[in-house]
Protein backbone atom coordinates (compact mmCIF):
# COMPACT_ATOMS: atom_id res chain seq x y z
CA UNK A 1 0.00 0.00 0.00
CA UNK A 2 1.73 3.53 -0.67
CA UNK A 3 1.36 5.98 1.27
CA UNK A 4 0.49 9.91 1.68
CA UNK A 5 1.01 13.01 3.26
CA UNK A 6 -2.19 14.81 4.51
CA UNK A 7 -2.05 18.66 3.21
CA UNK A 8 -5.03 19.87 4.96
CA UNK A 9 -8.49 18.45 6.99
CA UNK A 10 -8.96 17.13 10.90
CA UNK A 11 -7.36 13.94 11.63
CA UNK A 12 -9.64 11.06 12.74
CA UNK A 13 -9.90 11.40 16.66
CA UNK A 14 -8.93 14.93 16.84
CA UNK A 15 -10.52 16.50 20.00
CA UNK A 16 -11.49 19.25 18.24
CA UNK A 17 -13.57 17.49 15.52
CA UNK A 18 -16.44 17.57 17.90
CA UNK A 19 -16.55 20.90 17.88
CA UNK A 20 -15.70 21.86 14.48
CA UNK A 21 -18.88 19.15 13.27
CA UNK A 22 -21.09 20.95 15.22
CA UNK A 23 -20.27 24.54 14.41
CA UNK A 24 -20.18 23.74 10.78
CA UNK A 25 -23.62 21.48 10.93
CA UNK A 26 -25.62 23.62 12.08
CA UNK A 27 -25.31 26.26 9.74
CA UNK A 28 -26.32 23.46 6.65
CA UNK A 29 -29.79 23.29 7.67
CA UNK A 30 -30.35 26.53 8.36
CA UNK A 31 -30.63 27.18 4.58
CA UNK A 32 -33.12 24.57 3.58
CA UNK A 33 -37.10 24.56 4.06
CA UNK A 34 -37.26 20.93 3.94
CA UNK A 35 -40.81 18.76 3.68
CA UNK A 36 -43.94 19.90 6.02
CA UNK A 37 -44.72 16.83 8.11
CA UNK A 38 -48.62 17.00 8.80
CA UNK A 39 -48.55 15.20 11.79
CA UNK A 40 -46.11 17.47 13.02
CA UNK A 41 -47.77 20.54 11.87
CA UNK A 42 -44.08 22.00 10.92
CA UNK A 43 -41.14 21.48 8.25
CA UNK A 44 -37.92 19.57 8.54
CA UNK A 45 -35.09 20.29 7.31
CA UNK A 46 -33.30 17.24 7.93
CA UNK A 47 -32.43 14.40 10.56
CA UNK A 48 -29.23 14.07 12.41
CA UNK A 49 -27.70 11.10 14.10
CA UNK A 50 -24.52 11.50 15.87
CA UNK A 51 -21.77 12.30 12.55
CA UNK A 52 -24.82 11.42 9.70
CA UNK A 53 -26.77 14.23 8.22
CA UNK A 54 -29.86 13.28 5.71
CA UNK A 55 -30.90 16.15 4.11
CA UNK A 56 -35.28 16.02 3.15
CA UNK A 57 -36.59 18.21 -0.16
CA UNK A 58 -39.44 18.17 -1.57
CA UNK A 59 -37.47 18.52 -5.31
CA UNK A 60 -33.98 18.24 -6.43
CA UNK A 61 -34.75 21.90 -7.86
CA UNK A 62 -34.88 22.76 -4.02
CA UNK A 63 -31.90 21.10 -2.92
CA UNK A 64 -30.03 22.59 -5.61
CA UNK A 65 -31.82 26.25 -4.57
CA UNK A 66 -30.17 25.56 -0.91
Amino acid sequence: MESFKKNCGVEQGFPASLILFNFYINNIFDGIQGVFVPSLGKRIPGLLFADDAVVIVDSAEQFQDS
